[in-house]
C-alpha cells in the first residue's frame, strides 16, 4: 500500500488547485479542495488499478450483473481504505478547512437502493479486498433513485439530479456499442468507476452504461418548429437511463422497463465477449475464462441476449450457445421463484427487442424436450407452468431456472423453500442447480469505516486484523463475563449514542435521551416488512404513559428511515402514520420525554453509517418466507447491536449461530403461516375482537382527541383489513409485544445485556460477504 505524509498530500492538492482547476489556494472553496483531493486519490488508485488489470490478464473472471449498486461516498471510503485519514486531515487543515467540510461536498451515487444495491456493492467491495478478479456492470442512471421529502407527514418524491455537479470518481471510456431496438439504433457509452479494496492492493472495475443518442435529434425539424418521430425517439431512449425502475403500471412504463433490461443486458454481454476476444482467449472455450453472476430478476435478459450475441460472433448453433450459457451463468434469487415470476408479453418483445425472439423460442423448444423425458406424472396444466412461452407470455423466471448453472439461495430457510418440489417443480427436475450461497455484509463498511473506535479497540484486544479476517472475532467469546471488556464495549456504545444525541438535535431539532434504548429500523418500507408492528407498539406505549406517566417503563427512542415506492399506497400510509405518531409523541410534554420517535428523512447509506453504531437493538420483522433478503441485521451485529425479529430467513441463521438466548425471535413460523393460508384459519377483525390487548389499543386510538392520528390509523387499518391482513401484522402483534417486554427486561440487567452484545459481535464475522464470495468461488 502506498504511503504519503500530510505534507506530500498537501503539495499534490495545491498542484491540482493551481494547474487542473486553475484556482489560487487562498481563494479555493471547499468544493474546489474536494475536486482537487479527488484527483489526488484517483492518481494514487491508478497504480494498483493498472496492476490489477495486468495481474488478472487472461485469467478466469467473474462478471457481476446487477441493476443496482449502493456505494458509500467515495471520498470517505477511499481515504479510509487507504488509511490516510490523518494525513488528509492535516492537508485540509492547512488549507483552512476541516475534514468534515470537505467530505460534505462528496456526491451520493444514485445507482441503486438500500437492499439489493447494498448487497451488490458489498460483493464488489469484497472481491477487491480479497484480491479476486471481478468486473461489475451497472446502469448510469442520470437521476437515479428519487429523493424523499416528508411534507405534512407524507412522503413526497423529488428528482435527485446527482450528476448535475459532476461525478469526479468516474472515467468516460472510449468504449461504445451499437444497441439495436426494433425501430432505431442507439449507442451505449461506458463509464468506469474504480472500486478500491482494503489497504488498496486490488482495484476492480464497476462499468456503468449511459446512452449517446444526440444523433436521434432531427435538427432541421427543430429549427422549423416541428418535432418529428426522431425527437420522440430521443426522449423515449433517454428515459432508459433517467431513473431506476420507472413506474410500469401502464404500457409506456412497461416499454421503458423492457428497454432498460434489453439495453443493459446487450451492453454488458457485448462487453464480456469483447473483453474475452481482446485478451486473445478462445471464445469456443468461454467457460474456462468467464463466469457470470446475475443478481435478481432484472438481469435474466442477459441469457437470451448472450445466446444471440455468442451465436453471431462465433457462427455456432443455438444448441452450442445454449450449452455455453448453461456453464457460465449463475443466478442469485431473493424470492421463491413462484410468487414473483418475471414475465414479458411476447408482442411487447417483438415491438422493443425482436432480436432475441429466436433465442427465446429455441430455449422454449429445448425445455419442452427435456420435460418430456424428465416428467411423466404432470398434468398438461402443470406442464404449461414450466414452459418458457405460454399464452403469448415469456416466462423469464423459467429461462433462468432452465439455463443457469447454479441457482443460489441466501439463507437456509430460503434454500428449503426453493427446493420444496411442491412449490418449485424445477427443483425436482434439476436438483443439483440449487445451492445455498448466504448473503452477507461488508465488515469494511459497517465495522471499520462506520465504527472506527470499536474497530481499533477490537484489533488491539484480539491482536488481529479483524477487517482482513472477520472470523477471528469469535475469539471475543473468551471475554464473556469479563467486566473490563464488557464495560469498554459499553463505553464505546455510550459515546456513539451521545454523538447521535447531538446529531438528531442539530438535524431534526428533537431532544432524545442518550441513555434510552435506541431501537432502529432503517430500511425501505414494504407492507411485508411490517414496520407498522413497531408503530402499533409505540402507540401502545404512548397511551400507557398517557394513563400513568410514572409507569415503570424503560425510556425508548425509536428510529425509522427508508423510502416507499412511489406507487405503493400501503407503504406510504405506514410512513404517514409513523410521522404523525412522531409528531404526537414528541410534542407531548406529559409523558416526560420517556418515549421519542425519529424519522430519518431521505435515508442514505451515510446516515445509516452514522446511526447504526449507536443502536442497542434493530428490528427485522418481515413476514416469514416473503422477504428473503434481510441481511441488514448483520450491520448491527458488527456494531454490537441485538436483533428482535420474526422467524424468517437470516434471523433463523443468526439464531443457529448465536443461540436462542441472544436474539429475540417471535411469532409464527413459515410452516404455521402456510397452514393459516391453506385452511383459512385467520380472519383479522374477528382476531382483533377476541384479543383484549389489540381491541383495547384500537379503541384508545379511535377515542383519542387527536384527529390526525385517528385519520391516519383508519386509512391504514382499512387497507390492511381489506386484504385480510395478508402479512399477519395483527396476528403477530401479541407475540411481538411479549418479545419487546423481554427486550426491556434484559436491557435492565446491564451485565446480561452487555454479554448478549458481545456474543452477537463475536459471531458477526461469520456473516461477512467475504464468505459469500468464497462460497460462490467454490460453486463455479
Amino acid at each position: 500500500m502506498l504511503k504519503f505524509s500530510g505534507e506530500e498530500l498537501l503539495k499534490k492538492i495545491k498542484h491540482n488547485l493551481n494547474y487542473k482547476l486553475v484556482v489560487d489556494r487562498h481563494e479555493a472553496s471547499s468544493f474546489d479542495v474536494y475536486l482537487a483531493t479527488a484527483e489526488v486519490i484517483k492518481d494514487i488508485i491508478s497504480y494498483p488499478w493498472r496492476d490489477t488489470k495486468d495481474k488478472f490478464f487472461s485469467r478466469k473472471r467473474i462478471y457481476y450483473l446487477s441493476f443496482e449498486y449502493l456505494p458509500e461516498k467515495f471520498l470517505a471510503r477511499n481515504i479510509g481504505l487507504l488509511k490516510l485519514g490523518k494525513e488528509f486531515n492535516y492537508a485540509f487543515n492547512q488549507l483552512g478547512y476541516t475534514f468534515k467540510e470537505i467530505l460534505e461536498n462528496d456526491t451520493t451515487s444514485r445507482l441503486g437502493g438500500e437492499s439489493l444495491g447494498r448487497f451488490s456493492f458489498s460483493f464488489l467491495d469484497s472481491a477487491s479486498s480479497v484480491n479476486e478478479n471481478l468486473m461489475a456492470y451497472g446502469m448510469r442512471y442520470e437521476n437515479g433513485r428519487l429523493k424523499q421529502e416528508i411534507v405534512d407527514f407524507n412522503q413526497v418524491e423529488r428528482v435527485d439530479t446527482w450528476l448535475a455537479a459532476g461525478f469526479p470518481w468516474e472515467y468516460r471510456k472510449n468504449i461504445v456499442y451499437d444497441i439495436e431496438f426494433s425501430n432505431l439504433k442507439v449507442q451505449a457509452q461506458a463509464y468506469d468507476i474504480p472500486i478500491l479494496g482494503y489497504e488498496g492492493k486490488t482495484v476492480n472495475t464497476l462499468r456503468v452504461w449511459s446512452i449517446i443518442n444526440d444523433n436521434l435529434i432531427d435538427v432541421d425539424a427543430i429549427l422549423r418548429g416541428s418535432l418529428n418521430e426522431l425527437y420522440y425517439n430521443y426522449i423515449s431512449t433517454k428515459s432508459i437511463i433517467n431513473f431506476l425502475y420507472p413506474e410500469d403500471s401502464n404500457i409506456v412504463g412497461k416499454k421503458i422497463r423492457l428497454g432498460q433490461e434489453y439495453f443493459y443486458a446487450t451492453c454488458s454481454v457485448k462487453d464480456i465477449l469483447s473483453n474475452t476476444k481482446k485478451e486473445e482467449l478462445d471464445l469456443l472455450k468461454i467457460e474456462e475464462y468467464v463466469s457470470i453472476k446475475m443478481n435478481e430478476a432484472h438481469t435474466i435478459m442477459a441469457i437470451p441476449v448472450f445466446i444471440e450475441e455468442y451465436k453471431e460472433i462465433t457462427g455456432c448453433s443455438y444448441e452450442f450457445a445454449y450449452e455455453k450459457a448453461n456453464k457460465i451463468f449463475n443466478y442469485t434469487s431473493y424470492d421463491d421463484f413462484t410468487s414473483k415470476k418475471k414475465m414479458w408479453d411476447m408482442n411487447l418483445i417483438k415491438e422493443i427487442c425482436p432480436k432475441i425472439i429466436k433465442a427465446i423460442e429455441f430455449l422454449d423448444e429445448k425445455l419442452r424436450e427435456v420435460l418430456k423425458v424428465r416428467t411423466f406424472d404432470l398434468k398438461e396444466s402443470e406442464l404449461k407452468e414450466l414452459y418458457i412461452i405460454n399464452d403469448n407470455k415469456v416466462n423469464f423466471t423459467n429461462i433462468v431456472l432452465f439455463v443457469s448453472n447454479s441457482l443460489g439461495a441466501i439463507s437456509e430457510l430460503h434454500y428449503k423453500i426453493i427446493t420444496d418440489g411442491r412449490l418449485n417443480t424445477f427443483s425436482s427436475i434439476f436438483p443439483r442447480k440449487f445451492i445455498l450461497n448466504r448473503s452477507g455484509v461488508s465488515q469494511r463498511t459497517w465495522l471499520y469505516l462506520a465504527n472506527q473506535k470499536q474497530s481499533d479497540y477490537l484489533c488491539e484486544l484480539l491482536n488481529e486484523d479483524i477487517i482482513k479476517n472477520p472470523k477471528c472475532l469469535i475469539k471475543l467469546e473468551k471475554y464473556k463475563d469479563n467486566e473490563k471488556v464488557l464495560n469498554e464495549l459499553d463505553n464505546i456504545k455510550r459515546e456513539n449514542k451521545l454523538e447521535i444525541e447531538k446529531y438528531i438535535k442539530n438535524n431534526y431539532n428533537i431532544k432524545i435521551n442518550p441513555y434510552s434504548i435506541f431501537d432502529m429500523q432503517l430500511k425501505d418500507f414494504h407492507e411485508h416488512r411490517r414496520q407498522f408492528l413497531t408503530a402499533l407498539y409505540i402507540t401502545k406505549l404512548y397511551f400507557d404513559l398517557k394513563e400513568n406517566s410514572s409507569i415503570d417503563l424503560a425510556d425508548r427512542t425509536f428510529f425509522f428511515g427508508g423510502m416507499a415506492s412511489q406507487s405503493y399506497l400501503a407503504a406510504k400510509s405506514i410512513i404517514n402514520y409513523i410521522n404523525t405518531l412522531a409528531y404526537v409523541v414528541n410534542s407531548d410534554l406529559t409523558i416526560k420525554g420517556k418515549l421519542k420517535v425519529v424519522f430519518i428523512e431521505n435515508l442514505t447509506i451515510e446516515k445509516a453509517m452514522i446511526l447504526i453504531p449507536s443502536a442497542d437493538i434493530n428490528e427485522q420483522l418481515s413476514t416469514p418466507g416473503i422477504d428473503m433478503a434481510g441481511a441488514s441485521a448483520i450491520k448491527y451485529m458488527f456494531n454490537a447491536g441485538l436483533t428482535i425479529g420474526s422467524r424468517t430467513g437470516l434471523n433463523l441463521d443468526i439464531r443457529n449461530e448465536i443461540g436462542e438466548d441472544n436474539i429475540f425471535l417471535f411469532g409464527l413460523s413459515r410452516e404455521e403461516l402456510d397452514n393459516q393460508f391453506k385452511h383459512n384459519y385467520y380472519e383479522p377483525t374477528e382476531f382483533i375482537k377476541n384479543n383484549n390487548e389489540l381491541s383495547k389499543l384500537i379503541k384508545r386510538i379511535r377515542s383519542s382527541g387527536n384527529t390526525l392520528l385517528k385519520e391516519s390509523f383508519e386509512k391504514l387499518y382499512n387497507l390492511i383489513v381489506k386484504y385480510n391482513d395478508s402479512f399477519f401484522i395483527f396476528k403477530d402483534f401479541p407475540a411481538y409485544v411479549r418479545a419487546q417486554k423481554l427486550v426491556e427486561q434484559r436491557y435492565r440487567d446491564k451485565f446480561c445485556w452487555n454479554n448478549m452484545q458481545l456474543v452477537n459481535l463475536a459471531h458477526s464475522g461469520m456473516f461477512s460477504v467475504d464468505y459469500s464470495l468464497e462460497e460462490f468461488k467454490k460453486i463455479i
